[in-house]
Parts: structure tokens; sequence; C-alpha cells
């Protein structure tokens, strides 16, 4: 079976979930990821990652980012890029990410809309109403058109089951190590200064610049950020001698990287109301670190044993969280997360996507 994952996303980016389903499907199927469009004449540019899978990098006048706000040209584009697919690849199963991609049913019939973030509430911080009533209308016909749907949390089942009577859920999963050679780390000592981390891209949609400041002038830690950063976003931190900025890391190189951190953390604006499912969580449990998180809405409903996951509701809270679960953090803890991911890989996510392809034939 091929599966043709349709994205308004960078293959060489962090991993996020089209990328995760992507190499995870690729280990038994053929897969084709369809990332987003650079700007060039128009062609298809094919990239053969491994055996099972191929990245598809369209190339079009319009930069993707204006390209997928504007409706006639997000439109034209989409006819010419569907049009060229639908005559390489014979009918494979779709799992559409683009929330704009209203013309994909046009070439294909087997079609699911998997999202797993508020786009329309990400479009409406843009303050542009017609923006907003267009990506509104679009992914209301996206999720309505498709075969059943697959949203990442709660709040985002209740809002597409009011559009589509197929809706499930299938929250993020997490890496199976037994994929990458990486030997973990299982040993805690607390005599030393406190390596503090973060990955994911570093921007203000992810990042409290509160929070970055108190963690920057605690003593004796260090902070370290993988990712890209948008507009230099904490430019003002990159003389600061105890904060590393590591750049974009995959693969085993970024499990090694979060294999050094002694505590991680999800640092979101606490301010914050988007629906949120951080894939960075998963990533490291998945190491056995312990994790602090802004408490965020979108987060209150997460129930998990005491010592595995932090949650802070203000900045000095935070900070509190940081040093406790570094006080805390022991072998049993370690362990205990590290199993608790195992039983939430993205092997396990998609054993429960091919369930609901089976029963939904």
């Amino acid at each position: 079976m091929t599966y043709l994952i349709n994205t308004i996303t960078s293959w060489n980016e962090p991993p996020r979930a089209r990328h995760q389903v992507a190499q995870t499907l690729a280990k038994d199927h053929k897969v084709i990821f369809v990332a987003r469009n650079e700007v060039g004449f128009p062609k298809l540019s094919r990239d053969v990652i491994s055996q099972n899978l191929t990245v598809i990098t369209p190339f079009s006048p319009v930069d993707y980012r204006i390209r997928y706000r504007l409706p006639v040209i997000n439109e034209i584009y989409q006819e010419w890029l569907f049009r060229q697919l639908s005559s390489s690849f014979e009918q494979p199963r779709v799992i559409n990410f683009d929330p704009t991609a209203t013309r994909i049913f046009n070439y294909f019939k087997d079609v699911i809309y998997y999202c797993n973030d508020d786009h329309t509430e990400i479009s409406k911080n843009i303050n542009n109403k017609f923006i907003y009533k267009y990506h509104l209308n679009a992914v209301k016909k996206v999720a309505g058109k498709a075969k059943f749907c697959v949203v990442t949390t709660d709040f985002l089942a209740q809002k597409f089951s009011k559009i589509n009577g197929r809706v499930f859920e299938i929250r993020l999963g997490g890496p199976n190590l037994a994929d990458y050679k990486i030997s973990l780390n299982r040993h805690v000592r607390h005599n030393r200064y406190i390596n503090i981390g973060f990955v994911g891209f570093i921007e203000p949609f992810n990042i409290s610049k509160d929070i970055i400041a108190a963690l920057a002038n605690l003593p004796n830690c260090t902070l370290t950020l993988v990712g890209p950063e948008k507009n230099d976003y904490l430019k003002e931190y990159r003389s600061r001698e105890n904060v590393y900025f590591k750049g974009t890391l995959k693969g085993e190189d970024l499990y090694r990287e979060i294999n050094k951190f002694d505590v991680a953390i999800v640092p979101y604006d606490l301010n914050n109301e988007f629906d949120r499912s951080p894939n960075k969580v998963w990533q490291y449990l998945a190491l056995g670190k312990p994790v602090v998180m802004s408490n965020i809405s979108a987060v209150e409903k997460w129930i998990f044993p005491e010592g595995i996951i932090y949650k802070a509701s203000t900045v000095e809270e935070f900070v509190a969280c940081i040093l406790k679960a570094f006080k805390e953090d022991n072998e049993h803890l370690i362990n205990q997360r590290i199993e608790i991911s195992k039983a939430n890989t993205w092997d396990n996510r998609i054993a429960d996507l091919l369930s609901l392809y089976d029963k939904y034939k």
C-alpha cells in the first residue's frame, strides 16, 4: 500500500506529527511525503530518503506563506499540484495535513484529514479577518469531505465532530528508541549544575520570554535550546555563557542531545489559550527526562503519575518546578517515564490509524 502525505511543512524541520507519521508508516509501506512549496519555476523535486520514503518538494512562483492565505492563488496551485501527483501515483491512501487543501478531493478518493493543530485559531492570531474567514471555510470543506478525521486532542475531537461524523482522537506519540543507537542515561547526578533543555521552534508561539529570562538567570544552571530560531527571537541571550543554541537536530543527533538534559521544558506563554498537544513531551519521556511545562488550559486534563510531568501556572512556579524535578529525580522515575513512553510510541499510534483504515474501507 502507498500512502501520500500532503503537508504545508518542509521536510527539513524539527520532527512534527507529519514527519513522524511518514517515518513510521515507511517501516512497512511506501510513503510519499509532499512538502510545502519552495519558490521557483513550477516543478516537482524528488528526494529518496529511504527505500520506502520519498519526499516531493513542489516549486511555485509564490512563497507558501503568501500562497496558502490567498484563495484564488492557493486553488490554482492545488489544481496544478494534485493533477501532477495523481498522474504519478495511482489512487494511494492520502493523509492530508493541509487545512486549506479543498481541491485534493478532485483528484483522490481515499482522503483523510489529520489535524494536530487548531489552525483556525492560529489564523485568527494573524489579525486579518479575510484570511481567517478563508481558512475557516476551507477547513470545514477539508474535514467535511474526508473519509474520516484524525485529531490529537479532546478539544479538536469536539470541534470536528460537528463537521464530520467520523472523528477519532489519536494522541501524539514518542519515538521507538530501538530505531536509534542511543544509550539511555538512567543515572541521576545531583551534585552539579542543572542542564535545562528545550526542543522546538524558538518563537513567541512556543516560548515565553519571561520564563527564558528567569531560567537564564538561575544560578548553577545551563539552558540548551534545540530548534530553529525565528527572527532572532532570543538574540539577547546569544552572548550568555550558560545559554546554548544548538539549531535544528534530527534523528540520533536530536535524541543524544535530549539525553544530556536534566530537566526538559515546555515553556509556553502562560496566557496562551490555544489548544496545544506538545509533541516534544513524548520525546522527553522516551529518554526518561522529567518535564516541566506551562499549565495552559489545553493540558489541564493531562494526568500522569507524580514525578513524571510538573505543571506551572506562573514564572516563579516554573522555576520552582525545575528545582523540584531535579531534586526528586531518581532511577525509578526515569524508568517509569520510559515505560510510559513505550506504551505511547508512534508505532502504536500508526497501528491505531491503520485499524481505522481497515474499518472504513
